[in-house]
């Protein structure tokens, strides 16, 4: 986290996998979550979580899940997280054939996407739902959005999104963009490259494709990295390495040895205000699970990734992925993507509005009491009597009048501080 805030990302894009958080049916565990999004608070970043992978009483790790069964579990999540992001995927790469075993568009949009958008909004509908991000479209465009839409999917997502590891972010956009005008009736959808990268020991290639996903790709309303550090492939759960180590950190595994690629990314990023979501809930202790966790998948394991917003649109670090462009998005993997800090400047401001405010506060009292009254009297005997009278005539309005200016001002100071930044 502390090195993804270096980075002045505006969001990290990490998987909160559903049978780790309820193991057992209606049994949750947030422990690991509470850890993840307290930490991102701290450090003043914003969590762009992705939901997925089912738990074994609902079904195999990759299967489909019951709609009644996903909406639940979105529901509790959006209760304890809803107010600390701005956006929730619904699942990783479902056309990949890796986190669901079927590239069936239908079936995601009947037990995946509508349930979720509908818990979504239930109880924060200014939180923005993303379509499970494709890794096929880009290959040959635009199946899986098309898809979408034809099974009737389009009015249950805020947000299109496709992962590339080619470097045709621009071409791939301009379809996606077609398909979305096709579809107007259903909403103007932004378009977000949800994961790019390679796999590259110095960063001189990433630099190369941050450069273009951040710079020169006007399409795209956010850009995602994978990833933020090289990690090892891991299994979970309990986790265990493979044996396979991946290079498609900006910072080397050691945590310590950035890459040039580091370097571009905060060039392109830095001077950035993104958006600020309220803290998460304080941790509080989890009921112990019922039932212990099923199966679970073979994926990258936690690579914290970076990424970078679009000049003039927030940027975003991307998710897990492997080189050939098939990701398996580490549950711990960071995706990170624009700063999220909150710098001096505001701070500073809220002391200036707060100190004017109560100054005036405090003079519009004094003017209005007995001490306003004395003063009046004992004005130099040279001002125009006219002057005078009117001044002693209007002592109370003015006074009321520059006390609720104060008071005002007070006011906004404060709501400076707690209103949450999106």
């Amino acid at each position: 986290m502390g090195l993804a805030a270096q980075l002045y990302v505006s969001n990290i894009r990490l998987e909160i996998p559903w049978f780790l958080v309820e193991p057992g049916n209606g049994s949750y565990d947030w422990t690991r979550a509470d850890y993840i999004f307290n930490s991102a608070s701290r450090h003043g970043l914003l969590i762009q979580p992705i939901l997925v992978y089912t738990p074994s009483w609902d079904g195999s790790y990759n299967s489909f899940p019951h709609p009644s069964s996903f909406g639940s579990f979105v529901t509790a999540f959006m209760n304890r997280y809803g107010r600390s992001i701005g956006a929730v995927e619904m699942w990783n790469e479902p056309d990949g054939g890796q986190s669901l075993t079927v590239n069936n568009p239908s079936a995601y949009v009947a037990d995946i996407l509508i349930p979720g958008y509908n818990a979504v909004k239930a109880s924060h509908p200014l939180v923005q739902v993303i379509e499970g991000g494709s890794i096929n479209d880009s290959g040959t465009c635009c199946a899986w959005l098309s898809g979408i839409y034809n099974a009737g999917g389009g009015s249950y997502f805020d947000i299109a999104a496709f992962h590339d590891y080619g470097g045709n972010y621009a071409q791939i956009a301009q379809q996606y963009q077609g398909v979305i005008n096709a579809h107007r009736s259903q909403g103007n959808k932004p378009i977000w490259l949800g994961e790019y990268g390679v796999s590259d020991a110095t960063g001189s290639q990433q630099s190369s494709l941050i450069n273009g996903a951040l710079a020169n790709t006007a399409a795209l309303a956010m850009a995602q990295f994978y990833t933020l550090r090289d990690e090892s492939v891991y299994t979970c759960c309990p986790p265990a390495a493979t044996g396979e180590h991946k290079q498609y950190g900006v910072v080397a595994a050691d945590d310590v040895t950035k890459k040039s690629s580091f370097n571009t990314m905060v060039s392109l990023l830095k001077g950035f205000t993104p958006p600020r979501a309220s803290p998460p809930p304080a941790a509080k202790p989890s009921p112990t699970p019922t039932v212990a966790p099923g199966p679970s998948p073979a994926h990258h394991t936690p690579s914290p990734t970076v990424a970078g917003g679009q000049s003039g649109s927030s940027g975003s670090s991307g998710s897990s992925g492997s080189g050939s462009g098939l990701s398996g998005s580490s549950d711990t993997a960071l995706r990170t993507a624009a700063v999220n800090r909150r710098g001096a400047f505001p701070q500073i401001l809220f002391l200036v509005i707060l100190f004017i405010g109560l100054l005036l506060f405090g003079l519009g009292l004094v003017i209005t009491t007995t001490l306003g009254a004395t003063f009046t009297k004992i004005i130099p005997a040279g001002i125009n009597p006219k002057l005078l009278q009117s001044i002693q005539g209007n002592r109370w309005s003015l006074g009321i009048g520059i006390a609720t200016g104060g008071a005002v001002l007070c006011l906004a100071a404060v709501l400076l501080v707690i209103l949450p930044q999106h």
